[in-house]
């Protein structure tokens, strides 16, 4: 997001458009593929992706040394004003469905309400509200996914042996 690029590099910073460099999408009203764009920060486009973990890290500085689940580590990226917080009310269809965290400022509780639209698919029960505990049954799978794939051994460092096949 422009807003936490330009915390994190702590200046100015500039959105550019660019055609999506993932191909094309397709239209369901001209039924042809066209050509689409996406917004970016030049800054982070310009830099090397090794120097782009330096502002990985720095992001995610808030949770070091914390007991943190996986949800609020989705939540660190997703809405990072419920990351680490008790069981709540992370979006809502409308100001009157925001039972919980009812001390937070007009202006959080409305960007709750605004960001209800994109995470909808996270409203487990469509009841107009999505719960932190709903966002953890959902990016349950990527856990489940995760361990499947999980490495055996490794050692920073250390190459693999691979036999040669060819």
């Amino acid at each position: 997001m422009p807003s936490t690029a330009k915390d994190l590099l702590k200046k100015e910073i500039t959105v550019e458009i660019v055609k999506n460099y993932f191909g094309q999408k397709y239209n369901k009203k001209s039924k042809k593929k066209e050509d689409w764009y996406l917004k970016r920060v030049k800054e982070f486009a310009d830099m090397t992706a090794v120097k782009q973990l330096d502002y990985v890290k720095q992001y995610f500085e808030p949770l070091r040394g914390k007991s943190v689940e996986f949800v609020d580590f989705y939540l660190q990226v997703l809405f990072p004003a419920s990351s680490l917080k008790d069981e709540h009310i992370v979006f809502a269809s409308s100001l009157k469905k925001i039972t919980t965290r009812t001390s937070e400022s007009e202006k959080l509780r409305n960007l709750r309400v605004n960001a209800y639209s994109q995470n909808r698919c996270l409203d487990v029960n469509n009841d107009g509200v999505v719960w932190k505990s709903e966002i953890k049954t959902k990016v349950q799978v990527y856990i489940t996914e995760g361990l499947a794939n999980k490495g055996k051994d490794f050692e920073c460092g250390k190459k693999e042996d691979k036999p040669n096949t060819s």
